[in-house]
C-alpha cells in the first residue's frame, strides 16, 4: 500500500481508531461468529454488542462485525438486506448502504456478472484509454 493512501486512510474524517482493547473483542467476536455459523448456531451482532459495548461504539470494529454477520448469512443461503440493517443499525445506515454496494459488487464478480459497459477478467486492455476506463471511480485514485 502507498504511503500516500495509508495517510488518507488514517486521516479521513469519519474513521476512529481502534483500542487494543476493541481490536482483541473484534478478534473474538469474529472468531466466534464464524465458529457459531459453522456449527448451525447463528447469532446476531448485538449480542456481541450488548457483551461489549467497545465494538459498538467504534464504527469500524461495528462495520467489521455486521459484515462478517451479513457474509455467514450469504453463505448459508440467505438474502441479507440493507433495509434491515439500517433498521437494526439507523446511526450506521450510510456507512451500511455503502457496504452492500461493495458487497453486492463482489457477488457479483464472483459470479461472473460485471456492469455494463466494466471489463471483465478476459478483457485485454488495448491502450492507455482503455485503463483509464476500466479504474474504479474512486476519489484521488491515480493508475
Amino acid at each position: 500500500m502507498s504511503d500516500a493512501f495509508e495517510s488518507k486512510l488514517r486521516s479521513h474524517p469519519g474513521r476512529q481508531d481502534m483500542s487494543e482493547d476493541c481490536r482483541k473483542a473484534l478478534q473474538f467476536a469474529l472468531a466466534d461468529l464464524d465458529a457459531r455459523q459453522r456449527a448451525g448456531m447463528p447469532v446476531k451482532v448485538e449480542t456481541y454488542f450488548a457483551n461489549e459495548t467497545v465494538l459498538r461504539v467504534n464504527p469500524e470494529a461495528a462495520l467489521d462485525l455486521i459484515y462478517k454477520e451479513i457474509l455467514a448469512r450469504t453463505a448459508a443461503g440467505e438474502s441479507p438486506a440493507l433495509a434491515e440493517y439500517a433498521r437494526r443499525f439507523p446511526d450506521l445506515e450510510k456507512e451500511l448502504r455503502a457496504l452492500f454496494e461493495v458487497h453486492h459488487a463482489m457477488e457479483g464478480s464472483a459470479s461472473g456478472n460485471t456492469a455494463p459497459g466494466f471489463p471483465n477478467d478476459t478483457t485485454r486492455l488495448e491502450s492507455a484509454q482503455d485503463v483509464a476506463a476500466a479504474k474504479p471511480l474512486v476519489t484521488g485514485y491515480e493508475l
